[in-house]
């Protein structure tokens, strides 16, 4: 019988690994030593990883190396990644006035970059992307000195220097007809019975009214900013401003009550989208009469609002193409409504296995997403609702528009208000781009061989995106010499030292720039396996495979296949490895190591939980996690396949103010939780999870609940907003908490409701912790420790 193989493994997430430098904004820093061009490539040269990286880091020199290595390559894409912060990406605005600085092959077209070579006294440059051989434009050629490839000068020319810069142009480079600049947003709000029974319609006007007292929008004192209000239920019920009557103080209510496929609106379109600023108490006016209405005892509404697709539609006819943010809240079950416009769903609506990947309303809704997504508009829907409805059917809009999606079950104020209106205020206040377009080119012979991330594709080399925000996250897995006009060979080998990947963002901004933000990364290329194998992020690959797993849940519309066969895959990784690396000793890396982490963490999820329990036994909110995890940043995804333990004794021990540093990370698992005191906090993606251990300290216990006698306490009615909104009775214990818990969503694109757990008392026998310890053999669905599954790996 083989032994037990003795390993020690930090956690992924130790305090004293850099992989927390992902939850830091981060600036982009000058190269200020005068290093060898060679060792800037990996050091300041590349864009931040937080914008665009690869599973591993080092490329494989042939075709055939790629394929025995097995682990997949992939890209991944976050263009207004929120952990960088925008001031620090350099502006150029010299080529609003010249050309712009560009390969001029026309396959090629790459920009210039901090890789490309200056050759003969400088009057030439060398495109690293294609190798063509360019002429250096009179303005850089004058601004250079002889010796400009052993010195750069850094203040001079930025795109020379940073890995990341923008362009301000005077042109239109792809071919995007939009003509106005303003920021538009639609607020379409069901008031139906349903909706507004549980509150859900009330905290939605409360939470808008709030954003648009507060100025809660992107950049709202520089650009232009419009907005609109639609409430729905059997009716589309419209509030026009008139903009030639500043001083009109009455609410005037224009609605469409027949239902028919020739909608209409009834009133001039500038009155409805209307400029903030200049409007402002009449939206709040407008809103407050709709709240007085929605409360009062004569208040009479249908069950369900039927008119949610309508309602949107409605958008398109007042957007004319102007592009913008549709915000649609709906409290109904909107799965009766795909059944009412679909003859083509074969299924039963009541059995949720003949609906759990199939859409419910043969396609329609994903055809009206590309309708509205090509005239700029992007959908983001929150869903609230008692009963079924197909999430998976509703997310069609979500996917083709480049929107979000937020789901609530059995919606309620006390559960869910701080949720929403966090939600809402982070759509708003994230940066935006309401028009763009992304290029991505690679030196070599590499091409995109698969979308995870659901994308629309303009002009076969643009990816078109209508709508994109800091929280948006793209991944690809590339082959080599995979393009089509490259012949096939398996013997295919790449002869440089170093390959490029070049991305570039086009978009309007709000004050009418055109802007062109390029991304540059450079990996080395090695013939050596085991230089690839090094090379790996295991948080990157272990997120990435995570995302492909889903996919192939969908496709294959069966989740014991799908995990079945991922784990086969994994364990042909493993074996090809050991046997690429000719190991006598089966020993691992400490990236391979944490990969290996990783695979055991999706496996003990919920979501692809072979046995089909737990979270899969709620078919929406397993469709919506499985639609958010395919877009969600991979530090996001991380949470769920990984879950963080931050320990937050020495912190709340201090006498010093918490100033947005992260608490220490520990193991995940039970030794740990022993040995690192007695208040935690648990990310595991779904939730934040505040857990008290037994022998914590009584000074605490009363700090935090006002009693020294812990059986006095009602945790069933402990809930965040009672322990922590209550001003009254914040004292600096509880202060200090809640600044970790705000800091921790702050990075987050889905708000988290936080559960406080007590050992003992109200965590389900420690069921509810013991099944966020990975490394643990507790996990009731997939009870195998990290030890013994580790051998498992190794020996099959």
């Amino acid at each position: 019988m083989l032994s037990k193989i003795k390993r020690e493994i930090k956690s992924p997430f130790s305090s004293n690994n850099s992989n927390l430098s992902f939850y830091k904004n981060e600036n982009i820093q000058k190269n200020d030593d005068d290093k060898s061009f060679s060792n800037q490539i990996y050091s300041n040269l590349n864009s931040s990883s937080h914008f665009i990286k690869t599973t591993y880091s080092t490329m494989p020199k042939s075709k055939y190396l790629k394929k025995q290595i097995k682990i997949p390559l992939g890209l991944n894409f976050s263009p207004l990644s929120n952990y960088v912060a925008p001031s620090s990406i350099p502006v150029i605005s010299h080529v609003e006035s010249y050309e712009l600085p560009q390969c001029q092959n026309q396959k090629c077209q790459a920009y210039l970059n901090p890789f490309v070579k200056f050759i003969n006294g400088n009057k030439q440059w060398k495109c690293n992307m294609c190798k063509y051989i360019n002429k250096t434009l009179d303005y850089y050629y004058s601004s250079m000195d002889d010796n400009y490839n052993n010195k750069i000068e850094k203040n001079k020319m930025p795109e020379l220097n940073y890995g990341t810069y923008e362009f301000i142009t005077h042109k239109n480079y792809w071919k995007n007809d939009k003509k106005t600049n303003f920021a538009s947003y639609y607020f379409l709000i069901d008031i139906s019975e349903n909706s507004v029974s549980s509150g859900f319609s009330y905290c939605v006007l409360e939470t808008i009214k709030d954003c648009i007292n507060n100025n809660y929008f992107y950049n709202y004192e520089n650009f232009e900013i419009k907005i609109c209000i639609i409430t729905y239920e059997e009716r589309i019920n419209f509030y026009p401003i008139n903009i030639n009557k500043n001083n009109d103080q009455n609410i005037n209510i224009l609605s469409i009550n027949e239902i028919s496929d020739n909608l209409f609106l009834p009133t001039n379109k500038d009155f409805l989208l209307v400029d903030l600023k200049k409007y402002k108490n009449k939206f709040i006016q407008i809103i407050e009469s709709i709240q007085n209405n929605i409360s009062s005892e004569s208040y009479k509404a249908p069950k369900d609002a039927i008119r949610f697709f309508d309602t949107i539609k409605i958008c398109d006819l007042i957007n004319g193409k102007n592009g913008g943010k549709i915000l649609i809240f709906s409290g109904s079950n909107i799965s009766k409504l795909d059944i009412m416009n679909s003859s083509n769903f074969d299924g039963n609506i009541n059995d949720p296995k003949d609906i759990k990947y199939k859409l419910t309303d043969g396609g329609k809704i994903g055809k009206l997403g590309i309708c509205i997504s090509l005239n700029g508009l992007s959908v983001n829907i929150f869903q609230s609702c008692k009963t079924y409805t197909n999430v998976k059917t509703q997310n069609q809009l979500v996917l083709n528009t480049n929107g979000n999606y937020f789901f609530y079950r059995n919606f309620s104020t006390e559960l869910h208000f701080k949720n929403i209106f966090n939600q809402i205020h982070k759509i708003l206040l994230n940066q935006n781009i309401f028009d763009g377009g992304l290029r991505i080119k690679f030196s070599h012979k590499f091409g995109i061989k698969d979308y995870i991330s659901p994308i629309l594709l303009y002009d076969k080399e643009i990816i078109f995106l209508p709508n994109l925000d800091s929280d948006q996250n793209y991944s690809f897995l590339l082959e080599m010499n995979y393009q089509n006009d490259y012949e096939s060979s398996e013997n295919y080998i790449i002869d440089d030292e170093f390959t490029y990947i070049q991305a570039s963002l086009y978009y309007n901004r709000g004050d009418g720039k055109k802007i062109i933000r390029v991304y540059n990364l450079c990996l080395s290329v090695s013939s050596n396996s085991k230089d690839i194998y090094d090379s790996i992020n295991p948080e990157i690959l272990g997120a990435m495979i995570t995302q492909k797993l889903i996919m192939d849940i969908y496709k294959n519309k069966n989740l014991i296949t799908s995990v079945n066969n991922f784990e086969e895959n994994i364990y042909q990784i493993f074996n090809y490895y050991f046997n690429n690396l000719n190991m006598i000793k089966k020993e691992m890396s400490e990236q391979m190591k944490i990969f290996c982490l990783y695979i055991l963490g999706i496996l003990k999820n919920y979501l692809f939980n072979k046995n089909d329990k737990g979270i899969n036994n709620d078919i929406d909110l397993t469709n919506f996690y499985y639609t958010r995890m395919l877009r969600i940043k991979l530090e996001e995804i991380l949470c769920f396949i990984y879950p963080r333990i931050y320990s937050l004794d020495e912190i709340l021990k201090s006498e010093q103010k918490f100033d947005n540093e992260f608490p220490n990370i520990i193991n995940n698992n039970k030794e740990s939780l022993n040995n690192n005191g007695n208040i935690f906090l648990i990310d595991n993606g779904f939730n934040l999870i505040l857990y008290f251990r037994k022998d914590i300290d009584k000074n605490i216990i009363f700090n935090m609940f006002y009693t020294n006698n812990i059986n006095e306490i009602n945790f069933e009615e402990i809930n965040e907003g009672n322990l922590f909104d209550d001003n009254e009775n914040k004292n600096e214990l509880k202060i200090k908490i809640i600044e970790i818990i705000d800091n921790i969503r702050n990075y987050k694109s889905v708000f988290q409701n936080l559960k406080i757990i007590f050992e003992g008392i109200n965590d389900q026998n420690g069921k509810i912790i013991n099944e966020n310890l990975i490394e643990d053999n507790y996990n009731r669905e997939y009870s195998i420790s990290f030890n013994d599954f580790f051998n498992k790996i190794i020996f099959g």
